[in-house]
């Protein structure tokens, strides 16, 4: 990436050599340091067109151009550390990308679980409702025998009851 900072700078810089006296309507462009960095170099040119055209003392030329050129050097720097921050900025995104990923797969798998464990947990319940109905209803028809039993206990009591009178009558009528 840092690589690629420098090859555009190079290219504009190229670019710029080019452009000669190109005026700053045709440098609409939407990098504003390159365009920053662009306008510096076009007045350093104008400058130096001027200082050309009148002799001034040089040494104040050589310092003005001695400025702009660590102006540009600082604007270099600037956009340097900016593509690697760029760098940096782009992997965080992918590693924050994988990490979303991966929680979104894991939220699914959570959630599909969840689903099947609620068609089970419905299931023991309609399960449930029906062995309640069966054990009430066994219930009932065991009271029911219950209640039937006594009666026939009842009943077969009252029948040796008398059958044992009688067969007392009869032993002792024949005794």
């Amino acid at each position: 990436m840092l690589e690629e900072c420098n090859q555009q700078l190079a290219t504009t810089k190229f670019e710029k050599s080019r452009m000669g006296d190109a005026s700053e309507t045709q440098l609409q462009m939407t990098d504003i340091p390159e365009k920053a960095t662009l306008e510096i170099e076009i007045k350093t040119k104008n400058d130096i067109k001027n200082h050309k055209q009148v002799p001034k003392n040089d040494q104040a030329f050589k310092s003005e151009i001695i400025h702009y050129q660590k102006l540009l050097g600082d604007y270099e720097k600037t956009i340097s550390s900016q593509c690697l921050e760029l760098e940096k900025l782009k992997q965080e995104h992918e590693t924050t990308s994988r990490h979303f990923a991966t929680l979104e797969l894991a939220f699914s798998d959570v959630l599909q679980k969840y689903d099947r464990s609620k068609v089970i947990v419905d299931g023991f319940k309609s399960n449930e409702e029906a062995l309640t109905q069966n054990l009430q209803i066994a219930e009932e028809k065991l009271r029911q025998n219950e209640a039937k039993y006594e009666s026939l206990k009842t009943y077969a009591k009252s029948q040796i009851e008398k059958y044992c009178l009688t067969l007392m009558i009869s032993i002792l009528t024949f005794e």
